[in-house]
């Protein structure tokens, strides 16, 4: 009995290292996953026709991004916005209207869940008058927006309450992020949010600005999609590290 004791003893102060062992192999291998399949992805599944297997590779590859905040230990906020993201990428690929409002529905609540996590993170308003580079990156982004705004407007019919909406809620995610100060690793943060906000703008344009069946989506589709799941991994990479 004491030798089983004692037994017992020895093993407990080990267990917090192979447990900790076996999460960074759980990450390295959910990231190799994730990172593969936005590979293919990208480079081959956007240009097909919808299918389940590119369904199934598109949300495997921003799934996995949750997994990895989940088993990393990360904000709850962090791992509900990379779920609702992958959620809306399943949606998406669909590509028809029944996918598309809940798809967009997705991706609102997991900004929302982005822009409350950076709020968290950041060091307040304050840095807009310590560093006046802030204040005119938010009026870049309020000219921005007004723009997109305009030439989306006459397109949406009756998508416009909705792609408005999520307009505000993209705004206040870049505006958030101005709240971060700019070193490491908050930068990787500061860099996703840009990298979103660019493949939203490119999505834009391909649903309601360049004509269906125009060459040039053939370019736009895999960029759109690396600048998306690259945002997506510079936030996990600059929130987890």
């Amino acid at each position: 009995m004491v030798s089983q004791i004692l037994m017992v003893i020895r093993v407990i102060p080990v267990l917090p290292t192979r447990t900790a062992n076996l999460n960074s192999y759980s990450v390295l291998a959910f990231f190799l996953v994730a990172l593969l399949s936005a590979t293919a992805y990208g480079g081959y599944f956007t240009l097909q026709p919808s299918s389940a297997l590119r369904t199934i590779i598109k949300t495997v590859s921003t799934l996995c991004l949750s997994l990895i905040a989940l088993i990393g230990g990360g904000p709850i906020l962090l791992i509900v916005a990379l779920g609702f993201g992958a959620l809306g990428d399943a949606f998406l690929s669909l590509r028809d209207e029944k996918g598309f409002l809940p798809g967009l529905g997705s991706f609102l609540i997991g900004h929302l869940c982005f822009v409350v996590l950076f709020m968290e993170m950041g060091q307040g308003f304050d840095l807009f008058f310590q560093d006046p580079w802030r204040i005119v990156a938010a009026l870049f982004m309020i000219g921005f927006t007004l723009y997109m705004v305009q030439k989306l407007l006459p397109k949406l019919g009756a998508l416009t309450i909705p792609v408005l909406l999520y307009m505000v809620v993209i705004f206040c995610m870049g505006i958030a992020t101005l709240s971060l100060p700019l070193a490491w690793p908050t930068s990787l943060v500061m860099s996703g949010a840009l990298f979103f906000i660019a493949s939203d703008s490119i999505l834009a344009h391909e649903l309601f600005l360049i004509p269906k069946g125009s060459p040039i989506l053939r370019i736009t589709a895999p960029v759109l999609w690396f600048f998306y799941w690259g945002g997506q991994a510079l936030i996990a990479a600059g929130v987890l590290l």
